[in-house]
C-alpha cells in the first residue's frame, strides 16, 4: 500500500460524537477506520446511515504510519502508539458519552480493513477490558497476515536511511533512531516512509505479507497494550470475552487487479516466482517449488493464474483476509465465544470497483459495507439493510447473542436469513453456503 498524505497535522487526535437527542440512553456504535495503518481519518465516511437508527456514533483519529507503528522493541519506542490512541478515545467515550444521549453500558467498537484488526486488538488487550461490550469486525483480524510488523526495527532504520543516507549507519541504537527522528520535521518522515513503498520491489505483496508500520508485539512494561502473539493469545483464551460479529466480501482482493496491467503483472509473478508461497508457512528452501504447484493446481485446477485470473483473486482473498476471520471465528467458539459470521457479495453501480469486464469475467462482486453511496439511494442497496441488521444486534442483551454450535461433519456452514448472515456453526475449516438466489 502506498498513500500521499492530503493536508494533516499532528495536532490530529479528535474525537467525533453524532446522536441523534442527547437526553435517550441509545447505543453507541464506536468507529476505527481503515487505511492499512498508514492512512485514514475519522471524517472518512460520515454518520448520514447511523442517525436515522437511534445510535450514538463516535469516530477518532489514531497516529498511523511511522508515528502510530514505529516500534525500536524496547521502553524508548515500544510501539502501538496508534492502538493506544484507540483505547484513550475508548476510555473517553466511557466517561462522557452519556453527555451525548450514549449508554456506556452498551457501547460496541467497530472497523473496516485495518480498523477491523484494530478492533480484534482491542479485543486481546487487557488495557481495553471492559470498555466496550461487543464488536464487529469487517474484513480483518489480528491474526490477518498484513496485521503485525514482524521486522520493526528493520523499518525504523529503513526510515533513516531515506531520510540520512549517507549516516544511516551511526543510528543504530533506539537512543540514536529516537534522538534522530524526533528532530525531523513531519513532511520529511512522510516522504521517507512512502520511499519505503515505492523503492521496495516486493511492496505489492504487503498485504499477502506485512504491511511495513503496523502493530507489534511489545515487550513486558508498564503500559503495554500486547505482549503476547495473537494466535497464543486466542488459543489460551487470554483475550476479553464479548460478543462479536465479523466476516469478510466475497473477493476482498479484487481492487488490486482492477485493471488488465496490475492483474496481469501479479498473475504473471504468482505464476513463475515463489511470491504465492506466504513467509508464515515457513517453507524450507527446498521445498518452495513444490508447495508454490500445489497451491496453484489447487486454485486453478491444474492451470495457472495468467489463464485463470479470477483463481488469483480468490487465492489471495483468502490468505489476506477469509482464513483469519474463520481462525478467528474458530478460536472464539473454542472458548465458547459464539460469534456471527457472513460474507458479503453485492455486485451494483455503488461501489468502489465497477469495471469488472476489464478484467474478462463477470459475476459477484464484492464491496466493502462502508463504500460510499448517496443518502437518497440507501433505500434500494444492500447496504441500508446491513446496517439495519448491525444496529438490532447491538441493541441486544447480551445473552441474545448466543448460537448453536451443531456436527455438522467437515462443513462450516453459514445459514443465511434476509441479509445473509446468521450465527456460526463451526466444526472446520470447510465452507457451505446457503444463500438466497437474489444474493448471489
Amino acid at each position: 500500500m502506498s498513500y500521499t498524505p492530503p493536508n494533516q497535522s499532528e495536532d490530529c487526535l479528535f474525537v467525533n460524537v453524532y446522536t441523534p437527542n442527547i437526553t435517550d440512553n441509545l447505543p453507541v456504535m464506536f468507529f476505527i477506520y481503515g487505511g492499512g495503518f498508514v492512512a485514514g481519518a475519522s471524517n472518512s465516511y460520515g454518520p448520514d446511515f447511523l442517525m436515522e437508527q437511534d445510535v450514538v456514533l463516535v469516530t477518532i483519529n489514531y497516529r498511523v504510519g511511522p508515528y502510530g507503528f514505529l516500534s525500536t522493541g524496547d521502553d524508548l519506542v515500544p510501539g502501538n502508539a496508534g492502538l493506544k490512541d484507540q483505547n484513550l478515545a475508548l476510555k473517553w467515550a466511557n466517561q462522557y458519552i452519556h453527555h451525548f444521549g450514549g449508554d456506556p453500558t452498551k457501547i460496541t467498537i467497530f472497523g473496516q480493513s485495518a480498523g477491523s484488526a484494530s478492533c480484534a486488538y482491542q479485543i486481546m488487550s487487557p488495557l481495553s477490558k471492559g470498555l466496550f461490550r461487543s464488536a464487529i469486525l469487517l474484513s480483518g483480524t489480528s491474526l490477518s497476515p498484513w496485521a503485525y510488523q514482524r521486522n520493526y526495527q528493520l523499518y525504523s532504520r529503513e526510515l533513516i536511511r531515506n531520510i540520512d543516507p549517507a549516516n544511516y549507519h551511526k543510528y543504530n541504537t533506539s537512543q540514536t533512531i529516537y534522538e534522530f527522528l524526533k528532530n525531523i520535521p513531519t513532511e520529511i518522515i512522510n516522504d521517507a516512509c512512502l520511499a519505503i513503498v515505492t523503492t521496495n520491489p516486493k511492496s505489492y505483496l504487503q498485504l499477502y505479507q506485512g504491511f511495513f508500520f503496523a502493530p507489534v508485539y511489545e515487550h513486558e512494561h508498564d503500559g503495554a497494550f500486547l505482549t503476547k502473539q495473537a494466535y497464543e493469545a486466542m488459543e489460551e483464551g487470554d483475550f476479553n470475552k464479548v460478543p462479536v460479529s465479523l466476516g469478510a466480501t466475497s473477493e476482498e482482493d479484487y481492487f488490486l487487479m482492477e485493471d488488465k496491467e496490475g492483474l496481469g503483472y501479479i498473475s504473471e509473478i504468482f505464476t513463475q516466482s515463489r511470491d504465492s508461497i506466504p513467509d508464515d508457512m515457513h517453507v524450507t528452501e527446498e521445498n518452495k517449488d513444490t508447495i508454490k504447484a500445489e497451491l496453484m493446481n489447487f486454485y486453478t485446477s491444474g492451470g495457472n493464474y495468467v489463464d485463470n485470473p479470477r483463481k488469483l483473486v480468490t487465492l489471495m482473498s483468502d490468505h489476506d483476509f477469509v482464513k483469519s476471520v474463520l481462525k478467528f471465528a474458530e478460536q472464539l467458539v473454542k472458548h465458547s465465544q459464539n460469534p456471527y459470521l457472513y460474507q458479503f457479495s453485492y455486485k451494483g453501480v455503488l461501489g468502489f470497483h465497477r469495471n469488472q469486464s476489464a478484467c474478462g469475467w463477470r459475476g459477484v462482486r464484492s464491496f466493502s459495507i462502508t463504500d460510499s453511496c448517496t443518502p437518497e439511494l440507501t433505500q434500494t442497496v444492500p447496504y441500508f439493510h446491513w446496517i439495519q441488521f448491525f444496529i438490532k444486534l447491538i441493541s441486544m442483551s447480551s445473552s441474545s447473542y448466543e448460537a448453536t454450535i451443531e456436527n455438522n461433519g467437515n462443513d462450516l456452514q453459514f445459514i443465511a436469513d434476509e441479509i445473509a448472515i446468521a450465527p456460526i456453526i463451526f466444526q472446520s475449516h470447510k465452507c457451505k453456503n446457503k444463500m438466497r438466489k437474489d444474493d448471489a
